[in-house]
């Protein structure tokens, strides 16, 4: 009975430190989750704000481009150039 205690404490032993780096590596994986999907949404974020400050740049030098131009030039660029590109 001895031999049969022992192998059954040994195994027990096994299980718990199998359960325990089970758990670790679940949590790890769950925060490493986390921290992906919250750096996923940083980044989407920032090239939203890129791409919103690149337009208003563009709109910008847009207004800047008409009011260096006299009326007329104004006028005849937008008789030509009245469809997007």
């Amino acid at each position: 009975m001895g031999l049969f205690a022992a192998l059954t404490v040994k195994v027990r032993a096994a299980l718990a430190t199998a359960s325990a780096v089970l758990l670790v590596l679940f949590g790890a994986y769950c925060w490493g989750g986390r921290a992906a999907k919250k750096a996923v949404e940083i980044k989407a974020t920032s090239d939203e704000n890129k791409r919103l400050r690149q337009t208003i740049e563009i709109a910008h030098e847009n207004v800047i481009d008409i009011n260096r131009k006299s009326d007329d030039a104004v006028h005849r660029e937008l008789g030509t150039d009245w469809m997007r590109d």
